[in-house]
């Protein structure tokens, strides 16, 4: 499943589009960082299989 496309009006607010993936939309590339004790995997596998 793709994330909605970003709005046209980057200042506009969709619930479609969380805030994050809005605010990452034009990058080119991501660095998702864990800090250890494992909650990372938690919180950025599931992040980074979304993006």
């Amino acid at each position: 499943m793709t994330p909605a496309a970003p709005p046209a009006d980057s200042g506009a607010f969709s619930l479609a589009v969380p805030p994050l993936f809005a605010a990452l939309a034009p990058a080119r590339s991501i660095l998702i960082a864990g800090a250890g004790g494992g909650f990372d995997v938690y919180a950025g596998l599931p992040l980074a299989f979304a993006l």
